[in-house]
């Protein structure tokens, strides 16, 4: 398990993400077999089922309610830090936002279903260290030896998000440091194994519960407060740049200087700095314009590189200054020295821009 897990930290988000995905939905599966044949097999007396779920399985926590929130942040701890990676992968805050809605009522749906089940088959599953495999091997031996599979896959999967999400945290000041402190801190969290397993759910699992109590309530404050405006402020301006990125790649309309100071104005307030941005929205539009059969576009041919070589000379927004030159100090009537101008950028061109208008504008794309 450390070994696979080393391994696959060792990729991109990209990557991470797509093993994570592929290995969900053989979770839900598994989870919702259990369920399934749990909710369908109920116990004669309902009520001597609670009352032997009472006697029999010992809690940290005094009452059921206290339980279900405590579990509820325990989950939000562990995978919030992973949720923030791949949702700020997404170039869309509205798509990640949906993804993380549909998945959030998903998990509350079949926390319930499981819950109800475990209750209804107590008595065989309460003394397991594995509750929901006791319960899938209790319905067929060999869906069990299948459901120990996708066990196994559940805790890489797990362990894989919070060792990876971690590294990066950390590492966020020294990117190039990453394999070396997500290897280190993967050791850590292999050591910390060791410790009894009943002993961590008594002891620890709670305290990280209702710390994850606490991040809920932080973050719906800030969304309620702030967050919310700015992300649909933010989504608005990620959808004008994505407009105009498709209209200077897709050649039917005419990418005019105004577009040209939109863009970059946009660019310039959103939350990603840099071109980062710029080169994900475009790489989606690429895909679009390759899977429209109307479009006169081949992706094959298209090298985002020398698309944009000639962002550097766009207008300038007002307010902006570019730097045409450095060259050392010459008397009256010398020849500057220097190494001259920079990217191509003439001092006439810099001049005009100033004045409204660029000789060799890239206007007509």
């Amino acid at each position: 398990m450390v070994a696979l897990v080393l391994a696959a930290g060792m990729f991109n988000v990209d990557k991470v993400t797509n093993m994570i995905g592929t290995i969900t939905p053989v979770m839900i599966l598994v989870l919702l077999a259990a369920a399934l044949y749990g909710v369908a097999n109920p116990p004669d007396d309902i009520a001597a089922a609670e009352a032997f779920a009472r006697e029999s399985v010992e809690s940290p926590l005094p009452n059921w309610w206290l339980s279900t929130f405590n579990y509820i942040g325990l989950s939000v701890f562990s995978g919030i830090a992973m949720a923030l990676i791949i949702g700020g992968n997404n170039w869309h805050p509205r798509t990640a936002g949906r993804g993380g809605f549909i998945g959030g009522w998903l998990f509350g749906a079949i926390l319930i279903v499981m819950a109800v089940a475990l209750i209804f088959q107590i008595d065989s599953v309460h003394d397991a260290d594995l509750p929901t495999l006791a319960l899938i091997t209790e319905m067929n031996p060999a869906l069990g030896i299948f459901a120990s599979v996708a066990t196994y896959l559940m805790i890489f999967s797990t362990a894989l998000g919070v060792f990876y999400s971690l590294g990066k945290r950390v590492s966020v000041a020294a990117p190039n440091r990453y394999r070396i402190i997500f290897t280190v801190v993967t050791l850590a969290g292999f050591a910390l194994s060791f410790f009894d397993f009943t002993l961590l759910v008594a002891n620890v699992f709670p305290w990280l519960g209702w710390l994850g109590i606490v991040l809920i309530a932080v973050l719906l404050i800030t969304w309620l407060s702030k967050g919310r405006r700015r992300i649909t402020a933010e989504s608005r301006r990620r959808d004008k740049i994505r407009a105009l990125i498709l209209r200077r790649i897709d050649r039917k309309g005419r990418f005019s200087r105004e577009d040209w100071v939109d863009l970059a104005r946009h660019e310039r307030a959103a939350s990603v700095e840099g071109e980062g941005l710029r080169d994900v929205i475009t790489a989606d539009v690429v895909d679009e314009l390759a899977g429209d059969p109307d479009a006169d576009f081949d992706a094959d041919s298209f090298d985002s590189e020398e698309f944009w070589a000639d962002a550097k000379n766009r207008p300038l927004i007002p307010g902006e200054v570019r730097i045409v030159a450095e060259t050392e100090p010459t008397a009256v009537g010398e020849e500057p020295a220097g190494p001259g101008t920079d990217a191509g950028t003439t001092a006439a061109d810099a001049y005009a821009d100033a004045e409204g208008s660029a000789p060799g504008d890239p206007t007509d794309r």
